[in-house]
């Protein structure tokens, strides 16, 4: 058995040495003119809890994360698999080169072209190399509440942000102005699913004082701190897991409410599917999330073929809302469109941040009624009585070419100003990925439609 390995002729003579150096058996075959990407042999990677998979040579360096930590894949389950170079860090190659041929035994065939040809199919073939990716459900908010929750057991609530714990300030008001008026009567059952600290759940509680209100977390120091600072007689805090089916019998909740959690959900469609069985025929569920368009859209090329997992596709949860007859309503961010550097996961220059932070500044003062990518939050509004605007947000299909088609395409949606931003990000993320002509050409035409830099 032998390896392919396409190198583009440009980057061939400096790649060849260190491969040399490294011991990696191999052999060097004619260089191709043009090389059609429909040949190539792949990977077909699926992402847990996400409806969504892409189907990749091994491309360097987007699928670099194969190997890396929780992600990590034996090498010798990436027999039969091409390689592919499109820029970056050389070394990195070449070491995850030289660790394929010892745990395979494989000899690279290194394989030099000049230009690319076509594009990758996205459909899986029989026999491919298939993994699936595990998904990030760590709670980035818990070291603060445990850090915190002493102080925060003695301030007043609308103290809490000053004390520096993360997710402090309260929907409730949103709740109020935004989903109670779809409801034909008062809740008589309210959850708050995912509640941290609880202002959002006590809020509620105050406002609905007929209702039974119930706040569900998992983080511990979060329910001390919740139960130490609130005690209206219709609230209770519970313990739960968000990954786990909710213990309320079907249609039994009237007002269900989440703000920023669900993305932990392990298994977004199985969530979905048992929040909506839980939600009363007349219900309303408030979901206020992250949206992973935004990684794909101010991360792009590094989100080429990596969703961001650990944040949530509206396309899951409009699916599941309408298998039960319910519409769903998405809208932007409801408190703030800024960006800031920790939206992101791949860092940018300071210069290219000081001027995302000063169109993220302009964009916060606009009259925006439709969510666009360029924000990172957005809330989604599920019931039976909203108007459903689905149809502009729905990405067209799970591939990951698709997605980024969609996400990528509304650019010329946005203010000129922002437009202006995403472009120089993209090219600035190339950059610092050292892709060559050759890497953005695969880029352009992995993006069904092409895409602009």
């Amino acid at each position: 058995m032998i390896t392919r390995v396409y190198i583009p002729m440009d980057e061939y003579v400096d790649l060849l040495p260190a491969i040399l150096e490294a011991g990696i058996p191999n052999h060097k075959a004619r260089p191709r003119p043009v090389l059609d990407l429909c040949g190539l042999r792949c990977m077909f990677l699926t992402f847990e809890g996400v409806d969504a998979y892409v189907r990749t040579p091994f491309a360097f360096p987007f699928v670099i994360s194969v190997l890396r930590g929780e992600f990590r894949q034996p090498m010798h389950r990436l027999e039969e698999v091409d390689w592919l170079y499109l820029g970056g860090d050389k070394a990195g190659f070449v070491s995850a080169l030289a660790e394929h041929a010892r745990a395979t035994g494989e000899e690279a065939e290194l394989i030099p072209f000049r230009e690319l040809s076509g594009a990758v199919p996205q459909q899986p073939r029989e026999g491919e190399f298939h993994v699936t990716i595990p998904r990030n459900t760590v709670n980035y908010n818990e070291n603060s509440w445990v850090k915190n929750k002493d102080v925060l057991s003695g301030v007043p609530p609308e103290s809490w942000g000053r004390k520096t714990a993360n997710n402090t300030g309260s929907y409730a008001r949103l709740i109020e102005r935004l989903a109670v008026p779809h409801l034909p009567r008062p809740p008589r059952v309210i959850v708050d699913l995912g509640s941290g600290l609880g202002y959002t759940t006590a809020e509620l509680a105050r406002l609905h004082p007929e209702a039974r209100v119930f706040g569900l977390e998992l983080s511990d120091s979060a329910l001390e701190v919740a139960r130490a600072s609130f005690d209206e007689p219709n609230l209770t805090f519970l313990k739960h897991d968000i990954s786990e089916p909710l213990d309320f019998g079907e249609g039994a909740i009237d007002l269900l409410v989440s703000v920023n959690a669900l993305a932990y959900a392990r298994d977004q469609k199985r969530s979905a599917d048992d929040i909506f069985a839980k939600l009363s025929p007349d219900g309303i569920f408030f979901n206020h999330s992250r949206i992973g368009y935004s990684h794909d859209f101010w991360e792009f090329p590094y989100s080429l073929v990596w969703p961001l997992i650990f944040q949530i596709y509206p396309e899951t949860w409009a699916g599941a809302a309408s298998e039960r007859g319910l519409n769903t309503r998405m809208l932007p961010p409801q408190l703030s469109r800024r960006l800031t550097p920790w939206s992101f996961m791949h860092p940018m220059s300071q210069g290219t941040m000081r001027a995302l932070e000063r169109c993220s500044l302009r964009y916060q003062e606009e009259d925006v009624a439709e969510y666009l990518p360029c924000t990172t939050h957005a809330l989604l509004l599920h019931s039976r009585h909203v108007e459903d605007n689905m149809e502009s947000h729905l990405s067209g299909g799970p591939s990951r070419g698709e997605t980024l088609a969609h996400c990528l395409g509304l650019l010329s949606e946005m203010p000129d100003y922002m437009q202006d931003m995403a472009l120089r990000s993209r090219r600035e993320n190339a950059k610092s990925m050292g892709l060559g002509d050759v890497g953005m050409d695969y880029c352009r035409r992995f993006v069904a439609g092409g895409v602009a830099f």
